[in-house]
């Protein structure tokens, strides 16, 4: 149970950096990125120790996070955070581990339904 967790949370912090990647690459100075892990949003808002499995990808958003006037990170419920779950989706698809670039993320993700081949 413990390890299927960590995965989870790794599956809930990466689109978070790859959407802030995305807007610090398009110049956006005002974000609000959501997920539905509150667990996640609620140690990152009240700066709370990470999970070693999300350790890094949170410094990561630290280092991104100069690039924004202003970030909120907010949570989201499920049944409301298409874009968080395109996202996984598509890096699912790609069947390879890492961080997605922003270049590699079709417009599409932004729909509310949408699959990937």
């Amino acid at each position: 149970m413990e390890s299927s967790l960590h995965g989870s949370y790794f599956g809930e912090a990466s689109p978070l950096l790859l959407g802030m990647n995305l807007a610090a690459t398009q110049d956006w100075k005002f974000l609000i990125n959501e997920s539905d892990c509150f667990d996640l949003i609620e140690r990152r808002n009240l700066k709370k120790e990470m999970p070693w499995t999300v350790s890094s990808i949170f410094e990561e958003t630290r280092s991104v996070s100069v690039v924004f006037t202003d970030l909120v990170f907010s949570y989201i419920s499920t049944n409301l955070n298409y874009l968080a779950h395109n996202q996984a989706s598509l890096a699912f698809s790609f069947d390879r581990p890492g961080v997605l670039s922003p270049d590699e993320v079709p417009a599409g993700v932004c729909l509310d339904s949408i699959s990937w081949p």
